[in-house]
């Protein structure tokens, strides 16, 4: 099999969000209002964390945690939950110059998202 290498060059946009912070998207009108409603203090949640990111040194720790809060408060499944450079998207432990990514399952549909 040939493998292909593409030139990949990824720009960064702001994100639309309604006004309790959830991103717009279409996959929005698959959600309940119920879910939508979860969506958005799930996504508060997130901001908060990332916040008190920034007073903590076990950082990773403190993101599985978060993962695992959210999921029971919130019956959710977390695919993934993590810091990455902003740059080169590698995972890291270090706040300056990442952002937190998330992809989370609310029933069917799936939500992604980054703070």
């Amino acid at each position: 099999m040939l493998e292909k290498k593409y030139s990949t060059k990824v720009i960064m946009c702001k994100t639309i969000r309604n006004s309790k912070g959830l991103a717009l998207s279409s996959r929005n009108k698959l959600l309940s209002k119920k879910q939508i409603n979860i969506a958005e203090k799930i996504i508060t949640s997130l901001k908060l964390l990332k916040i008190k990111l920034k007073k903590l040194d076990q950082i990773e720790k403190k993101i599985m945690d978060e993962k695992k809060i959210l999921e029971k408060k919130f019956n959710c499944k977390i695919q993934y939950l993590e810091l990455r450079n902003k740059k080169n998207f590698k995972k890291t432990n270090k706040l300056k110059n990442s952002k937190l990514f998330v992809a989370l399952f609310l029933k069917k549909v799936r939500l992604i998202d980054n703070f």
